[in-house]
């Protein structure tokens, strides 16, 4: 028994559910020590006991198995490490990109997690860039390319972005976009599209594209405790739905140029809106 479900959401059903088990586990050891130990109903009611414990863990826990809880040695990975076929598969940079990456990211040369515990500046930044490109699972992460265990993964990718987004997030992604214009990003980005389509002239330098981020149901279940509770407002649930994909969620806006880079970032905004709200909204055209 391991890790508890604070990362999965739960039903409205389940939640509710796990409380009346509660109270019931409560109710039975409060018999259970009301009764003597010689008594027959006693073993009952011990047996009424764990069938009610054990559906409260399957609620409320994920069973794991020992295997996939295994906590390798660190292997203390920096960009030296990596082939260069490796940085180009794994992190979509060339070597010697990787390390200006570094350096104008302004990682610091060593790292405090959250635990307490010391990280290799460069190994953070290689797990984070990692996680990104790949989105692979952080505990095959772990395992088979930096070593540790599914936390120590957790919080290095946690630092990445706090990092990123507190020092550069405003910078390159918000209402930025006159310094990829001064630095001549625009014209390159024209100039390599109109080398693959055959198109003249500049007419085309950048996409413009809404990504759909699906989320749990807003406001889902009961508003307040105890029995015949109010419900939330079902207004909330329809301000995030979207019929046409049948999900609640999120969008931002993207600006992207011929080179994958994201140039301006708006948003976030309720699904429920159209990409022509969010484009008006953003005023990037």
């Amino acid at each position: 028994m391991s890790y508890r479900l604070r990362f999965m959401s739960k039903t409205s059903k389940d939640a509710i559910e796990s409380k009346k088990l509660q109270k019931l586990m409560i109710i039975l050891s409060l018999k259970l020590r009301s009764l003597p130990i010689d008594s027959p109903d006693r073993e009952k009611h011990a047996k009424i006991f764990k069938l009610v414990v054990m559906k409260y863990l399957k609620t409320n826990v994920v069973i794991v198995d020992e295997e996939d809880l295994h906590c390798t040695p660190s292997r203390e990975r920096d960009i030296d490490s990596f082939t260069r076929s490796d940085c180009r598969t794994n992190f979509r940079f060339l070597q010697h990109d990787l390390k200006s990456l570094f350096f104008l990211l302004e990682f610091p040369d060593d790292v405090l997690l959250s635990n307490g515990k010391n990280m290799p500046g460069q190994e953070v930044f290689l797990r984070g860039l990692y996680e990104l490109v790949s989105g692979e699972n952080q505990q095959k992460i772990a395992q088979n390319v930096f070593g540790g265990d599914q936390p120590l993964q957790s919080r290095a990718f946690n630092w990445f972005i706090e990092h990123i987004d507190t020092n550069f997030c405003q910078r390159l992604l918000r209402n930025n976009l006159d310094w990829w214009y001064r630095n001549g990003f625009w014209q390159k980005s024209a100039e390599a599209i109109g080398r693959k389509t055959g198109i003249d002239g500049n007419l085309v330098s950048h996409f413009i594209d809404c990504n759909c981020l699906p989320t749990s149901r807003p406001g889902g279940g009961p508003g307040e405790d105890g029995a015949n509770a109010a419900r939330w407002d079902p207004a909330i649930q329809e301000a995030f739905y979207n019929g046409w994909k049948s999900i609640h969620g999120l969008k931002h806006q993207t600006v992207d140029d011929a080179f994958g880079f994201t140039e301006d970032c708006a948003g976030p905004a309720s699904l429920r809106n159209n990409d022509i709200r969010v484009l008006r909204e953003s005023e990037v055209v």
